[in-house]
């Protein structure tokens, strides 16, 4: 729920026959349940790690649908999949939430508002529509990603902890 998978799937009822939305994860029973529910969704269920850099080349937009109903969603979190979706090189659409915030600007991505499916579905046909946005924010995000590296965050904490009281 926190990942706002629900935005998504109603979002893709709304969406052009021709675009395919597709979702990784969730458990066994629930994807079944959703292919139900969602039949133009193509649910891939749960895939190895290994395939991830695949999986996203193979998309055209990505998206980061999380929740503005729950607080760590919304305030606190820092997803890894933000991290790999910047590396990608390809258009983050994200919910505009502080903690997506901190990380993505309208430089690098294009926001929507958080839960709200339709707001979802015009960010998609926005990117959808203009190449050239969709090209700048990818590339923004690319050159942004540069910025958080493992090594990077070593150093900014190391600096924190060591500062002079």
């Amino acid at each position: 729920g926190w990942k706002g998978v629900g935005t998504l799937l109603k979002a893709s009822t709304q969406l052009p026959k021709e675009v395919i939305v597709a979702l990784i994860g969730g458990e066994e029973s629930e994807v079944k349940r959703l292919r139900g529910e969602y039949p133009q969704v193509m649910f891939l269920g749960a895939r190895p790690y290994s395939e991830l850099a695949d999986n996203q080349a193979a998309g055209n937009i990505l998206v980061l649908p999380n929740t503005g109903k729950d607080r760590i969603s919304a305030e606190f979190t820092s997803p890894m999949k933000l991290f790999s979706y910047m590396a990608a090189g390809k258009p983050i659409v994200a919910s505009d939430l502080p903690s997506l915030r901190e990380v993505l600007t309208n430089e690098n991505a294009v926001f929507f508002e958080p839960d709200n499916d339709t707001s979802l579905v015009e960010a998609l046909t926005r990117v959808m529509s203009d190449p050239e946005l969709a090209g700048r924010v990818a590339y923004k995000a690319r050159q942004d990603v540069a910025r958080y590296t493992w090594d990077i965050r070593a150093q900014s904490l190391l600096t924190f902890l060591t500062r002079p009281q």
